[in-house]
């Protein structure tokens, strides 16, 4: 698997790990709470990062996602060429 969008942050964005780790936090209590929110939007309202920032690390994500290889359909296609 690759990396997450808050690893993504990281790298292109002044973001903290432990600000990551709250707003990860906050996620949960608002899923308790029954409020679905992405790391992306809780760190663009607490002004850790700008949208800009969220649309470039989803897209270097995205674009590492294309690359790499597809483990099973990997898996999936060797099993049908040994038997």
């Amino acid at each position: 698997m690759g990396k997450l969008v808050g690893e993504y942050l990281r790298d292109i964005a002044s973001v903290t790990s432990n600000q990551i780790v709250g707003a990860l936090r906050d996620q949960i209590v608002l899923k308790d709470e029954g409020e679905d929110k992405l790391i992306g939007e809780l760190l663009i309202e607490a002004g850790h990062v700008t949208r800009t920032e969220v649309d470039e690390a989803l897209r270097q994500q995205r674009l590492a996602r294309r690359s790499s290889p597809d483990v099973l359909s990997f898996g999936r296609f060797y099993d049908n060429q040994v038997h």
